[in-house]
Order: C-alpha cells, then sequence, then structure tokens
C-alpha cells in the first residue's frame, strides 16, 4: 500500500487520533519510531501531520487547489503571522521564494525573539510594530548589525 505513496500524494489518515484527516504529502522517510515508512502531511488549512506507513492510504485524486491570497512580502518588511505553526510570533522577512507546499509564496521570518519561522502566503500579515530595539530579537531584523558592530569595535 505505502509503495504508491510519495510527495504530493492526496492521502487520507486511517487511524490514530487523526484518522479521517485528508491532506498532501510533503515529506517521506524512514520511521525513527519503529519499522517501515513515515509521512508528513499538509491539510487543505495547512496544518502539518505525521503518521507511519500503517495509517496512510491513497485518496484519490487531490481537491483542485484554489489559487494562492494574502500579501505577498519583500525582504525587510515588518509581518505577523496570523495561521500555521508560527501563529502569533512577528518579525522581519528575509527570504521570499516559491512554496514547495502548494500555490503562492514563502517566506522566512527572523522573529523578534531572534527564532526563525516559516510562513506561506495568507499566514502573514503586514504589522506596523517596530522591531525591538537592543539586544533582543537578534538586531531589530538587521542580520548584519552585530558582525558590523564587532569590526569597528576590535
Amino acid at each position: 500500500m505505502s509503495d504508491e505513496i510519495g510527495k504530493g500524494s492526496f492521502v487520507r489518515i486511517v487511524g490514530g487520533k487523526d484518522d479521517g484527516v485528508t491532506g498532501k504529502v510533503f515529506w517521506e522517510g524512514p520511521n525513527k519510531f519503529g519499522p517501515g515508512r513515515r509521512y508528513g502531511l499538509k491539510d487543505e488549512n495547512g496544518e502539518t501531520f505525521w503518521v507511519d506507513e500503517d495509517h496512510i492510504e491513497l485518496h484519490g485524486d487531490q481537491p483542485e487547489q484554489k489559487p494562492a491570497t494574502g500579501d505577498v512580502f519583500e525582504k525587510g518588511d515588518r509581518v505577523r503571522i496570523v495561521a500555521g505553526d508560527a501563529k502569533g510570533h512577528s518579525g522581519t522577512v528575509f527570504w521570499v521564494g516559491e512554496s514547495k507546499f502548494g500555490p503562492g509564496k514563502r517566506f522566512g521570518v527572523r522573529g523578534d525573539d531572534g527564532e526563525t519561522y516559516w510562513a506561506d502566503q495568507g499566514e502573514a500579515e503586514a504589522t506596523d510594530e517596530a522591531a525591538p530595539s537592543g539586544g533582543g530579537g537578534g538586531g531589530g531584523g538587521d542580520d548584519f548589525r552585530d558582525d558590523y558592530y564587532d569590526d569597528i569595535h576590535e
């Protein structure tokens, strides 16, 4: 059964706490928790699920993808992530590229807490919140600030 399933397959989870969830496989690899394969899939809302090969089956044709909606940002834009795994974090866009999880763009965001977050188009909105000043948040979105400071004060 799982031999037919790979990246891009439209599948349904059968069994376990997420029984009935459908989505598109974006990752497949060895199962580090036991024998067989393991799969990562995203449902139509962008939520991520991880499942063993014994709890997944092909689910026919993938539904027609809706065109991407939401703002497209540029490097340096300030955003707040409003959906997905990083919901609630604010930061500065440092990378923009095509999403491999569906139509539209994907953004790398350096969070105000210094962490890196990823958001697809439609999962972030522009914000007028200023970057934090001082030592926190990785220099307020300036990736080179600390290196520059060290160079001129040696």
